[in-house]
């Protein structure tokens, strides 16, 4: 698979905020049947992690959201970062060891 559409991360306050935003929305619309729910009582299957991507919540502190992506399916940090934050990333993100950090406000 190959993620082709654009999509923005900090955009919020620039002065095209809003066709960055739908930008986003339009992109998480087109591939949200991607984004499943991390379940560790019940693990995805190689053939689920080919297929979808699994988002784990792991925890929020101030003015953020960690999260990690279970998935063998090949496409950039910030596409996972869109879809962990369900088409916004309007503060943007960061990658720390295997955790996408959300920022948040």
């Amino acid at each position: 698979m190959k993620i082709e559409e654009k999509y923005y991360s900090s955009w919020a306050f620039s002065e095209d905020e809003e066709s960055k935003l739908k930008a986003n929305r339009d992109c998480y619309d087109k591939y949200r049947y991607l984004r499943k729910y991390y379940d560790e009582k019940n693990p995805p299957t190689e053939k689920e992690l080919d297929e979808f991507i699994f988002i784990e919540y792991k925890g929020s502190g101030y003015a953020h959201t960690n999260y990690r992506v279970h998935t063998n399916i090949d496409c950039p940090v910030g596409f996972k970062a869109l879809l962990c934050d369900g088409g916004n990333l309007c503060f943007g993100y960061r990658q720390e060891g295997n955790l996408i950090v959300i920022s948040t406000d």
